[in-house]
């Protein structure tokens, strides 16, 4: 009868479906107990959104809402998609592309309104996986509908771009080695130059100058080097704490009216630990950095660093 074959095809849809979804919702489990176990959220509510605003990108929705009902079960404060976001809301972007056997998704979350990125992952998801009719196909032939089809872009995300920031700073020279000290004195002002890349690579251009007085024919004292380290970042908002080893290689000159050249250099490098918070508003912030020489070839430093500095990529 063809009512009752209607009616066991409905209850077989029904019966496959619960499994669809939960496959679905079993793969963004894990890409939201990731989010929870970051601590990226600090106990406040999330909004998950499509990053792609196509009415018709099914996908999208379907993986927006298999996460919200991840976070929910996580009892994580998930606000209706009706609610607008409040000053205390994170929105969860998620930006789903589809593949011929599955489909690549980057989340990325933010606080609502900053283009700052607090937490990100990517995860991927096989095509069984999925909804049925998510991963649309080319059209069919003999589509006279009239309207111009865009095939889909086939590819994973694209790579965030790279992160650098340049910027210039004060930087204050404490030498350790006390026959130094003695002739140079306690503090010596430099100026320094600076880039970092994906708050993770530091390098610094450094230079100094310092004049002397009752050291007999000696004038004057100059040095210029380069520090370079690699610390861990700890991004916390609008803050970024980080720590790690570094080096620093450069030269001493000494001006003497006595030399046949006038003055002489010798080199003096160190190995350093650096630690140091960062602070950023937009594109623009503050970069307070301490430094330690645990050894050098000749005299090692404390040294003392504020720099502003503009970012570029974010």
């Amino acid at each position: 009868m063809p009512f009752l074959r209607a009616l066991s095809g409905l209850a077989l849809a029904c019966c496959l479906g619960a499994p669809l979804r939960a496959d679905l919702d079993g793969r963004l489990g894990v890409l939201a107990g990731a989010l929870v176990s970051s601590g990226a959220l600090h106990g406040r509510s999330v909004a998950v959104v499509d990053g792609n605003p196509d009415p018709q990108d099914g996908l999208g929705q379907a993986m927006a809402g298999g996460l919200r009902r991840s976070l929910e079960g996580a009892a994580v404060a998930v606000p209706a998609e009706t609610e607008s976001p409040t000053s205390k809301t994170l929105v969860l972007t998620l930006n789903a592309a589809p593949q011929a056997d599955g489909a690549s998704v980057r989340a990325e979350l933010r606080a609502s309104g900053d283009p700052d990125v607090l937490w990100s992952r990517n995860a991927w998801i096989p095509s069984e996986d999925l909804p049925a009719g998510s991963l649309a196909g080319p059209p069919p032939d003999g589509d006279d509908s009239g309207v111009d089809v865009v095939p889909r872009a086939i590819g994973r995300p694209r790579r965030p771009p790279l992160q650098w920031d340049l910027s210039a700073g004060y930087k204050a020279f404490l030498p350790l080695n006390s026959t130094f000290r003695s002739v140079a004195g306690d503090r010596l002002d430099g100026l320094s130059l600076g880039a970092s890349f994906q708050d993770i690579v530091l390098v610094d251009l450094d230079a100094w100058h310092a004049d002397l007085s009752g050291q007999g024919t000696l004038q004057s004292l100059d040095y210029a080097g380069v520090a370079v380290a690699v610390v861990a970042p700890l991004r916390l908002g609008p803050f970024t704490l980080y720590a790690g080893p570094g080096g620093r290689f450069g030269s001493i000159q000494l001006n003497d009216s006595t030399l046949a050249d006038g003055s002489v250099a010798f080199g003096n490098n160190g190995f350093e630990g650096v630690a140091g918070v960062k602070a950023r508003a937009g594109s623009l912030g503050l970069d307070l950095r301490y430094g330690y020489d645990f050894a050098a070839s000749y005299t090692g430093y404390h040294t003392l660093r504020l720099g502003a500095y503009y970012a570029f990529g974010r």
